[in-house]
């Protein structure tokens, strides 16, 4: 019997030996894992950030050609002072053709009062 323990302590050593090699196999398995997802997520980050400055380059150079808010007030009153004065002259221009008519009506009335008072003038 004493041969058969040393065969089971020897058998028992050899099985914990089996599976600390194997735990370390996935140990160094798991950790070159882990090295090659940190690099892949390091490659990732890096081209974000690549094309988050072209992005915001592509931005500011937008921005250059946006009318700034002087520049804005600026047409905007210009363009307000231009519609008063074609407002103004518009309304001058309504006023003179409303006063001819007018005073087309008024030289028709005349015309006629003046044509009814000579044809009754004249039947006498």
């Amino acid at each position: 019997m004493a041969i058969e323990k040393e065969h089971t302590e020897v058998s028992l050593k050899e099985h914990f030996e089996k599976i600390l090699a194997e735990k370390d196999k996935a140990i160094n398995i798991a950790l070159a894992a882990a090295k090659e997802a940190v690099a892949v997520a390091e490659t990732n980050a890096e081209k974000w950030r690549s094309n988050a400055n072209e992005w915001r380059g592509a931005m500011s150079d937008r921005e250059k050609t946006f009318v700034t808010k002087i520049e804005f007030e600026t047409y905007k009153e210009a363009t307000e002072k231009a519609m008063m004065i074609e407002k103004t002259r518009s309304d001058k221009i309504e006023g003179k053709k409303s006063g001819m008519i007018d005073f087309l009506g008024w030289v028709i009335a005349a015309i006629a009062i003046i044509g009814f008072i000579v044809d009754k003038l004249l039947k006498k």
